[in-house]
């Protein structure tokens, strides 16, 4: 198993990863809660017969994917990981995944916030990635491309580290091959 070193802190190869919420939790019940409520309606709007009954069952129908396709985004890609290998840093968020190389990193900040987040601020290049998981929908992370932001809501305790491990090694680059270094090996 390979690991990422930094003076204090041990990261795994899988990246830092959020723990959920009570939030995070209560959001998935929710959702889950009505997408069955909306099935239910529908099946007794469509029973009723009536064309009134089938347009309003049609409506709950469509709701019920809108927010079914939300709800399985949701614990599928929940709550996110962020990745630094030696070639760069890798950001997976419930929009997005995105890949920025080191040498288009020209600065990390922490921005202090209601909902903080970290900024990694890169240029435009070739080897950045993206893919996007709602398609055109933009949150708040597609629309600070090509910069990688990670909302540390998402990364729960585990977001000064993060921030410490990225701007550790955007300061030292150097350092960037332990990123790929087996644990106990100097």
């Amino acid at each position: 198993m390979r690991a990422m070193f930094l003076p204090g802190l041990l990261i795994r190869p899988e990246g830092i990863r959020g723990s959920p919420s009570r939030t995070d939790f209560a959001l998935t019940v929710i959702l889950a809660l009505v997408t069955l409520f909306c099935v239910g309606f529908a099946v007794v709007m469509a029973g009723d017969g009536s064309a009134t009954g089938w347009i309003l069952a049609l409506v709950a129908a469509v709701f019920t994917v809108v927010v079914g396709w939300f709800l399985i985004v949701l614990l599928r890609l929940a709550p996110g990981t962020l990745v630094l290998t030696p070639s760069g840093i890798y950001h997976r968020s419930l929009v997005l995944e995105h890949f920025v190389p080191w040498d288009t990193v020209v600065d990390v900040e922490a921005t202090d916030a209601p909902q903080p987040w970290i900024t990694v601020k890169a240029l435009p290049s070739d080897g950045t990635r993206e893919r996007r998981h709602t398609g055109r929908l933009h949150a708040f992370e597609g629309q600070a491309l090509p910069f990688l932001v990670a909302r540390t809501s998402w990364l729960g305790t585990n977001a000064v580290p993060a921030y410490q491990a990225i701007r550790y090694y955007f300061d030292h680059p150097d350092q960037r091959f332990q990123l790929h270094r087996p644990p106990g090996r100097p």
